[in-house]
C-alpha cells in the first residue's frame, strides 16, 4: 500500500509496524499464510479523507485473498525411465455418490467441497484457479476440510498433486489433517514425494509432518516413493528433515534397493552420494549391490567403493569380494 500511514485497519496498524521492522528480504519472500498481516480480520475497513466511505464486499474479498497463489502446479520433469509404475496418483475418484460421508446434514457441503476440485481436474487448464472465497464459505457453513472420496483421499491429496503451496496453507489453517492417509496408507506427503513437488515438501516438513509415515501394504515411506519416482529434490529435502535413508519396506528393501530394482539410476546415484549402503539384503537374500550391477552397472561402480578399504598406515588394500558374488 502506497499510503499505508493513512489507512486504518482494525488491528492493522500494529501489524504494519511489526512488518516494517522485519528485514526487507523476509517481507518480500513471505506469501499466503506465512505473512500474519495478509488476512484482514476487520469487517469495517475505513479510509481517512473520505466521508464515511467503505470498501465494497467484492473489494474486501479481493483484498483478503490477493496474496494467495491459487494457480495450478505442473510437474515439469520428463517421463520416467526404467520399470513403469503399476499405479500413479490420478486425483480424486469421479464417483461422488460413493464419497465417504458421516450421514449428517453437512454431507452436501462436503460433496460440494470435493466437487470443486473434481471440476477443476476435469478442465485441467493452466488458467484454472481455486476459488478460496467459495471454499471458505463452505467450511464456515460446516463442510469438513477432511472429507474424503471413496478411497479415503482428501482435498490435501489433490492439492499435493496439482495446486500451489498457498492452497495447502489455506486448508491447514482451517483444520485439515496433514497426516490423514487414504485407505492404502498413502498420505499427502507420499503424493508430493512421488511427484517431486519440492516446495510442497518443504512446507509440510516445516509443519512437523512425519517423514517416516508408511503405507499399509508395502510399508513404504515417502523416501521410498521419492526413490522409485526419481524425485531428486524431494530425496534431499526428506533426508535433511531426518528421514531414515535405510528404512526398509515389507520386503526389507531400502530406498536405494528399490531405486535399483526399478532402474531409477538418478535416484540411486544420489542416494549413494548421500551415504546409502549397498551391502544390505532384502527378504529374498539379494544384496543391494547385486541389483545395482544387474540394472545399472555405471552406478554400481560408485557403490564398489563401499567394498574396498585402504589402510594407508600399513599400505594395504582390502576387497570384500564375497559380497560381490552374484547369486545363481
Amino acid at each position: 500500500m502506497k499510503h499505508r500511514d493513512k489507512v486504518q485497519v482494525s488491528g492493522g496498524l500494529q501489524v504494519l509496524r511489526s512488518l516494517a521492522d522485519c528485514p526487507i528480504r523476509t517481507r518480500m519472500k513471505r506469501t499466503g499464510l506465512q505473512n500474519p498481516g495478509l488476512e484482514m480480520s476487520g469487517t469495517s475497513t475505513q479510509v481517512s479523507g473520505r466521508s464515511g466511505g467503505y470498501r465494497s464486499a467484492a473489494t474486501k474479498v479481493g483484498a483478503r485473498w490477493a496474496s494467495y497463489s491459487c494457480t495450478r502446479w505442473r510437474q515439469r520433469r520428463s517421463k520416467l525411465k526404467g520399470v513403469p509404475l503399476e499405479t500413479r496418483y490420478q486425483g480424486l475418484a469421479d464417483d461422488e455418490d460413493r464419497d465417504q460421508t458421516d450421514g449428517t446434514d453437512k454431507t452436501q457441503l462436503n460433496k460440494k467441497l470435493l466437487s470443486h476440485f473434481r471440476q477443476l481436474a476435469a478442465t485441467d487448464l493452466d488458467s484454472d484457479q481455486v476459488d478460496l472465497n467459495f471454499l471458505d464459505h463452505l467450511i464456515s457453513d460446516g463442510a469438513d476440510p477432511n472429507s474424503s472420496d471413496r478411497f479415503g483421499q482428501t482435498v490435501l491429496h489433490e492439492v499435493s498433486r496439482a495446486w500451489s503451496v498457498d492452497v495447502m496453507r489455506f486448508f491447514l489453517d482451517r483444520g485439515s489433517d496433514l497426516h490423514q492417509p487414504d485407505e492404502f496408507g498413502v498420505t499427502a506427503l507420499h503424493v508430493a514425494s512421488a511427484l517431486d513437488y519440492k516446495d510442497m515438501k518443504k512446507m509440510k516438513i516445516q509443519l512437523y509432518s512425519d517423514p517416516e509415515s508408511r503405507t499399509l501394504l508395502d510399508l513404504q515411506t515417502p523416501l521410498h516413493f521419492a526413490a522409485k519416482n526419481d524425485s531428486l529434490s524431494c530425496i534431499r529435502v526428506l533426508l535433511r528433515a531426518g528421514a531414515c535413508i535405510s528404512a526398509a519396506d515389507y520386503k526389507k528393501r531400502t530406498p536405494l534397493q528399490l531405486a535399483a530394482c526399478m532402474e531409477r539410476s538418478a535416484a540411486a546415484r544420489l542416494l549413494l552420494d548421500l551415504g546409502a549402503e549397498a551391502g544390505l539384503t532384502d527378504s529374498d537374500g539379494q544384496l543391494c549391490i547385486t541389483a545395482l550391477i544387474g540394472h545399472m552397472s555405471p552406478v554400481a561402480q560408485l557403490a564398489l567403493s563401499q567394498f574396498h578399504v585402504m589402510d594407508r598406515m600399513t599400505r594395504q588394500q582390502y576387497f570384500y569380494l564375497n559380497l560381490l558374488e552374484l547369486e545363481s
